[in-house]
């Protein structure tokens, strides 16, 4: 699933046309899903309206042909079951759940934490583990307490340790879906036995995510492994400005008319910008550019 940027105007408006060409290619790409208000999409510099209004554009232009998972995460317990009940109305089918930041958490904390969103919630619960930006780790052991609740159907771990990735794909059961949320480890999390990935990178290049899922699950691991690192000077290259600045410059290379990131992150410098315009050349044929439609 790609976890979607989110386009903006130059006054740092949200774009909503340009959203809606881009679940309209991502729909004919072929991706299993769309993934809205993460991380890649600034979730944590929007205010509830706009997020309310990127969820519901989403969702209107999916019109149920893919399933839609919207970020609901923040600091506050309370906040969180609200927002989850605000984008139930709206029609969402899934929801993440990142675990709070800025505070450092206990284990008892976070698991209090997700079992009252979850009993709170009439959608199923994803959780997010992205240790790096918030500091709070979820613990094998905690999430498989969590993964025995009916409500809760999986995790998305951007840890970037395959040890942890594995450990949750061990610990919880069958039932419980483990998905990727690192680039650059993709194929490794389907080896060790989990069921895909939320990818940045798939804003740009969602057939090639597309190809490396079908060539592993249909038995190509050569081809699977070869696309794989072609991945990595995306994966580098988009790792060299505040996310998703160097993303955005990617896509606006490619033509896709994405805007700015969301203040106080800035455009990328002249220089890096210059390195990026020669990365994405060498992506043409993955681009699957649909400008015109949506």
């Amino acid at each position: 699933m790609p976890a979607l940027i989110t386009p903006l105007h130059a006054d740092q408006s949200v774009n909503v046309n340009t959203l809606r060409k881009q679940v309209n290619r991502f729909l004919d790409s072929g991706v299993h899903g769309l993934y809205v208000l993460g991380t890649t999409g600034e979730f944590y510099a929007l205010c509830t309206n706009d997020k309310l209004l990127i969820a519901q554009t989403v969702i209107n232009e999916a019109n149920g042909r893919l399933p839609v998972h919207v970020g609901v995460g923040g600091n506050s317990t309370e906040d969180v079951i609200r927002m989850s009940r605000n984008m139930a109305d709206l029609g969402a089918d899934v929801l993440s759940v990142i675990t709070p930041y800025f505070m450092k958490f206990t284990q008892a904390e976070l698991l209090n934490h997700y079992e009252r969103i979850a009993e709170g919630s009439s959608l199923p619960i994803l959780l997010y583990n992205i240790p790096l930006f918030t500091q709070n780790i979820l613990e094998p052991d905690t999430v498989k307490t969590l993964s025995s609740h009916s409500n809760i159907i999986g995790i998305k771990d951007t840890s970037g340790n395959m040890d942890l990735t594995t450990s949750y794909i061990n610990y919880a059961g069958p039932e419980f879906s483990v998905l990727g949320g690192t680039d650059s480890q993709w194929l490794d999390v389907l080896k060790a036995g989990g069921d895909g990935a939320i990818s940045a990178l798939t804003n740009l290049v969602p057939t090639l995510f597309v190809e490396i899922y079908r060539s592993y699950m249909s038995g190509e691991r050569e081809k699977a492994e070869h696309l794989q690192q072609l991945i990595q000077p995306l994966h580098e290259a988009t790792g060299k400005a505040t996310i998703p600045a160097a993303l955005k410059y990617l896509m606006h290379s490619a033509g896709f008319e994405v805007g700015e990131p969301k203040l106080p992150a800035l455009p990328v410098d002249n220089e890096l910008a210059q390195a990026l315009t020669i990365v994405v050349e060498d992506y043409r044929d993955y681009l699957y550019i649909y400008h015109n439609k949506g």
